[in-house]
């Protein structure tokens, strides 16, 4: 168990605990070198601790969509050196960071708002008919995000 549950942990489990995960971003690593990934996403802290450091060990930058304003606790000291961008959903985000991480990474935080412009997809035409669905049929999408990192690739 890599999440709240560790922290529940005696100092013997925890110690084990790392060195599986220690174990799991090494294959990590590898996997995404293999793939000639350019860039990772990760949605979580959990995702970062895994995924994001096997990245940052292979020099590939890692964007993180930071959206919880409570504190992580000591893993906020680490996650602004850990990304290449860190997007929030609003400025309020950035107090959970120390000041000082606020200053020397404030090129790495970027605020975008969540949410979308309706106006700009009001007249949008539906292709469920040019696809062969019906409006009672379930369709689920996939966006492909293009950031100014390049095409970025969601690993979670």
């Amino acid at each position: 168990m890599y999440g709240g549950e560790i922290y529940r942990y005696g100092i013997k489990d925890k110690i084990k605990t790392y060195l599986q995960v220690g174990k799991y971003i090494l294959s990590l690593k590898d996997k995404l070198k293999a793939n000639h990934i350019d860039v990772v996403y990760c949605n979580d802290m959990r995702g970062l601790l895994t995924v994001g450091v096997a990245a940052k060990l292979c020099g590939i930058p890692v964007v993180i969509w930071d959206k919880l304003d409570k504190p992580h606790g000591w893993l906020d000291n680490i996650q602004l050196p850990l990304v290449t961008k860190n997007l929030i959903i609003s400025d309020s985000i950035k107090n959970k960071y120390p000041s000082y991480q606020n200053d020397f990474f404030k090129n790495k935080i970027v605020k975008v708002h969540d949410g979308a412009y309706i106006d700009k997809i009001d007249n949008a035409k539906s292709i469920r008919e040019d696809l062969g669905f019906s409006d009672k049929d379930i369709l689920v999408g996939i966006v492909e995000v293009q950031l100014m990192l390049g095409k970025v690739m969601i690993v979670i």
